[in-house]
């Protein structure tokens, strides 16, 4: 309503009092002499303008004058295409220099340390080893100060109770750098410092060289299994690609996050007895939902601000697998239902976080290109490594199946839209990799 209002004023104000306005601004009117003498500001701007428009006239006179030759004769004509093929060679010939490779890693002025413990760590467990941490990072030369959170992934941005993440300011400019130590080199030497902790595997990574493209800086590759939902197959794929990273001479910190052995309760429904108890379904997941996760009520206004009601069972009530059992379900007639009478729950294990693309489930890592004169050359070298590395560790008879990979601008001079390619992938049969490269997010 708001922009209805204000578009229908705009549009009044267009049609009835910019042109009256303009009529009157743009009236000729006639300048007196005497006007100019009545004072020394007069005067000096009237001879700053004056100026002004003579200099101004005689500039378009001179670009009309040179149009009117390159326009009207032959030779003219002549020498305008000459320059301009000129001028498209040296546009040929600058981007054939200019480097075409990963943007370069710049001194943002702190750093990323990734912590993460073994799949089901306790929140407790993980929070000790990130104090440790923050107190080693706070004695590396070059870091200034050490911020910690426990229970919250410096790779992927998301909560799980056995990551952490440190983020380390470091020191001005003008101290650190007359003692040669840059970013590159502070990161270097944390993750040399933080070798001794280990209690969890620990990386330190640089943030984006463009701030709000990624999380982190270097690129992250994603590995899509396009045939199996499984997620085993996948992750030995990437284990292999990391591998064939390693010994890539133009990258450094390959890692990856990605588990599926994080501990898991599966609740296996017995829809039959649900039926004959008069239970809808949907009532046994929003019970689950609302005691297990959270359950949204309604929206309340204090202090001039909107804040949200949410539901959700104490953590005493949901801390063991009887806890899941003992949970009352809804039937149709009103009656409450021990969800331990329509389910059974089973251990099992599976991946903490992951995304979904295309109803599949792909496995990422991550990498940084190491600096170079010729960031190019890193990027040659990967896609290389890359087209190697997918032939380990598979029988020859496969049958060869396209790979798609997309790289998006962000990770590559230009900005422009993402470019896609295909390369071959030799796999075993029925098995197809579609892989992904884009800025680490």
């Amino acid at each position: 309503m708001t922009i209805s209002i204000a578009t229908a004023i705009s549009a009044l104000n267009s049609l009835t009092l910019s042109p009256a306005l303009a009529a009157i601004i743009l009236k000729k009117h006639v300048h007196r002499q005497d006007h100019h003498k009545r004072n020394i500001f007069s005067r000096i701007g009237h001879g700053a303008a004056t100026g002004f428009n003579r200099g101004f006239d005689a500039m378009s006179r001179g670009y009309s004058s040179i149009v009117r030759i390159f326009v009207t004769s032959w030779p003219g004509r002549g020498i305008a295409l000459l320059i301009f093929a000129c001028l498209l060679g040296a546009t040929y010939f600058l981007s054939t220099k200019v480097p075409s490779g990963f943007i370069p890693v710049m001194d943002q002025g702190y750093a990323i340390i990734v912590v993460q413990l073994p799949d089901g760590a306790s929140l407790d467990r993980t929070d000790a080893v990130v104090k440790r941490v923050a107190e080693i990072a706070k004695k590396t030369p070059g870091v200034g100060n050490a911020v910690e959170f426990a229970g919250f992934s410096g790779a992927t941005f998301t909560n799980a109770s056995n990551a952490g993440v440190v983020f380390t300011p470091l020191k001005p400019f003008e101290e650190r750098l007359k003692d040669g130590q840059t970013a590159t080199s502070i990161i270097s030497n944390l993750y040399k410092n933080l070798r001794s902790e280990q209690e969890a595997f620990i990386i330190a990574i640089p943030p984006p060289p463009v701030r709000g493209i990624g999380n982190s800086g270097g690129f992250k590759m994603q590995i899509e299994d396009l045939e199996n939902a499984s997620m085993t197959r996948v992750l030995g794929l990437t284990r292999q690609l990391m591998a064939a990273a390693n010994q890539t001479p133009g990258l450094s910190g390959v890692f990856t996050t990605f588990s599926e052995s994080s501990p898991e309760f599966f609740v296996d429904i017995d829809r039959d007895k649900a039926q004959f108890l008069n239970v809808p379904i949907p009532n046994i997941f929003d019970t689950l939902a609302s005691n297990l996760g959270i359950s949204y009520v309604n929206d309340f206004n204090a202090f001039g601000r909107v804040y949200q009601v949410r539901a959700q069972a104490d953590k005493q009530f949901r801390m063991e697998r009887d806890d899941m059992l003992d949970l009352k379900v809804k039937s149709a007639t009103g009656a409450l239902v021990p969800l331990g009478t329509l389910a059974d729950i089973h251990e099992t294990s599976g991946p903490r976080w992951c995304s979904a693309m295309a109803c599949t489930y792909p496995c990422l890592f991550r990498a940084t290109p190491r600096p170079a004169r010729r960031p190019e050359r890193q990027s040659r070298r990967w896609k290389d490594s890359r087209r190697r590395s997918c032939r380990l560790g598979r029988r020859s008879n496969g049958p060869t199946l396209p790979t798609r990979r997309r790289m998006w601008a962000g990770t590559h001079r230009g900005f422009s839209s993402y470019r896609s390619c295909s390369s071959s992938l030799r796999c075993p049969p029925s098995t197809r990799a579609g892989s992904f490269l884009c800025p680490s997010s």
